[in-house]
């Protein structure tokens, strides 16, 4: 029986199972159905194979259930943040991405791309300094968002006149930075 043809159930119980063989997930992965390729995306360690095919999925919680579950080859973070600014920016928040990729985020001309690799708290501090002098308060209140931030270093942050950024400011001393 052609694997697309089995019943909708057993078919996310394969893709659920850590123990589906390799050949079948592959198979499972390349049905156009965003539910069952969620549900792969869960599955911990998956093979670059299946990594591949899912790194092409449209839909956004796909790409956001492979970001949480999944270590992805650098290469195919790239590919997959050609695709659009959310996914850039899905891309940028993840503790995950790999510095080299974090650097060139930092980059992106979208505030948006910005402002998740200045919260993110993977990224190293020279980048951070760099996000700091950002010409966008929603990148630079970012920065005090970012648990990884010093106190001193959100409070430096604190006499800034743009509300956003006041607000970004506010927030991380109440929640992140409190005693």
């Amino acid at each position: 029986m052609n694997l697309s043809q089995r019943p909708y159930d057993e078919l996310l119980a394969m893709a659920a199972n850590p123990e589906t063989p390799v050949e079948t997930l592959v198979e499972i992965a390349n049905i156009p159905c965003y539910v069952l390729r969620g549900q792969l995306a869960q599955i911990r360690g998956l093979p670059l194979e299946v990594l591949t095919i899912l790194a092409d999925e449209e839909v956004h919680e796909v790409q956001e259930l492979m970001l949480m579950f999944q270590t992805i080859p650098e290469e195919l973070l790239r590919r997959m943040g050609e695709r659009d600014l959310l996914t850039r920016s899905m891309i940028a928040g993840t503790p995950k991405t790999p510095v080299s990729l974090l650097i060139s985020l930092a980059a992106d001309e979208e505030d948006e791309v910005r402002a998740q690799v200045a919260a993110n708290p993977s990224t190293p501090a020279a980048i951070i300094e760099q996000l700091l002098k950002d010409e966008s308060a929603l990148v630079r209140g970012s920065v005090a968002s970012n648990p990884a931030v010093s106190l001193e270093t959100v409070l430096s942050l604190a006499d800034h006149t743009a509300p956003l950024f006041q607000a970004c400011v506010s927030e991380s001393l109440s929640d992140e930075h409190s005693f």
